[in-house]
């Protein structure tokens, strides 16, 4: 059975929970970049294909069990997740040869990235406790609590635990048993997402404009904080060589949480306007919904309901 539809759920760890999950995160992306450079070391094999997991799951059994703690430092992070690290690279590997696929070649993460530790499904349990709290059971780990917004309708194949500026969240894949939507016979049209204008359907005469993603008190409250932060900077600078004190990461994480919250805005009108049954285009079939790179968003006119010049996604 695989994952045809996803949860995401916000977790609430302790602090020695947290702790944990901070250190398998750094390892993680150790971990990865230490795989990617692998891979771009040794290039392509005679036989012109590229070094796999399966190949680097050996090398990763063996530096686990090395004696010498500057080698197997990478046994703090589970099993589980290490390879579930090595597949995701393969799956970033293909989509980079296909040239049906946007990808472009792997980047290394940098450590100011998102944090993210996979697990398998047979790997983590699940519990409820009441409507709306629930536990899921980690290796090593233990139960994490998480906030049960929505039922999980469905078996758990794959958990991901990833942190923002929000907090920590838990995101699920599941197979639900949910069939796609059959193609309804009607006539096609095209969304186009933007900067300037932020949805424009090819069958509507003007665009739709997404209202300020953030209120007058929270920009007021956005500016002060930068302001904050520069002037702490300027007196690290000046006075500590540099040092970042506990009230400057309070002050860019208060930043971080609103940045955070402005995206989470724009990702919810997006997805209502592809997803909300009450538009006109979902009578259409198919839609084709064009996404050009920001750099082109501001630029780009109307949609023609053609295809577009970049890739798309279709519905049905």
């Amino acid at each position: 059975m695989r994952a045809d539809a996803g949860r995401k759920y916000r977790a609430y760890p302790r602090a020695d929970q947290e702790r944990i999950l901070i250190e398998w995160g750094h390892d993680a992306r150790a971990l990865r970049n230490l795989a990617l450079d692998h891979r771009l070391m040794v290039g392509r094999k005679h036989d012109g294909s590229w070094v796999w997991s399966a190949e680097q799951c050996v090398l990763l059994t063996e530096i686990r069990n090395d004696a010498d703690p500057s080698v197997n430092w990478i046994r703090d992070l589970p099993a589980q997740s290490g390879q579930q690290i090595l597949r995701r690279l393969d799956r970033a590997f293909a989509n980079m040869a296909n040239s049906d696929h946007p990808a472009g070649p792997p980047a290394f993460k940098r450590r100011g990235d998102r944090m993210g530790i996979p697990f398998t499904g047979q790997a983590v349990q699940f519990r409820k406790l009441n409507r709306h709290w629930a536990e899921i059971r980690f290796p090593v780990l233990g139960w994490l609590r998480i906030r049960l917004s929505r039922a999980v309708g469905g078996a758990i194949r794959n958990a991901t635990i990833a942190c923002d500026g929000l907090g920590w969240h838990v995101s699920l894949g599941v197979h639900s048993g949910a069939k796609p939507a059959a193609p309804n016979g009607g006539p096609g049209c095209g969304v186009d997402f933007g900067v300037s204008i932020s949805a424009w359907v090819s069958t509507e005469p003007t665009g739709r404009s997404m209202r300020p993603t953030l209120t007058a008190g929270e920009e007021k409250r956005l500016t002060a904080l930068e302001q904050r932060k520069e002037r702490q900077l300027t007196y690290a600078e000046k006075y500590n060589r540099g040092a970042r004190s506990k009230r400057l990461m309070r002050t860019i994480a208060a930043i971080g949480a609103l940045r955070a919250r402005q995206a989470r805005r724009r990702l919810d009108f997006t997805h209502n306007q592809r997803c909300s049954g009450q538009h006109s285009w979902r009578t259409a079939s198919p839609t084709g919904i064009q996404m050009p790179p920001v750099w082109e968003r501001s630029t780009s006119g109307p949609p023609t309901g053609n295809i577009p010049d970049v890739p798309f996604l279709q519905e049905a």
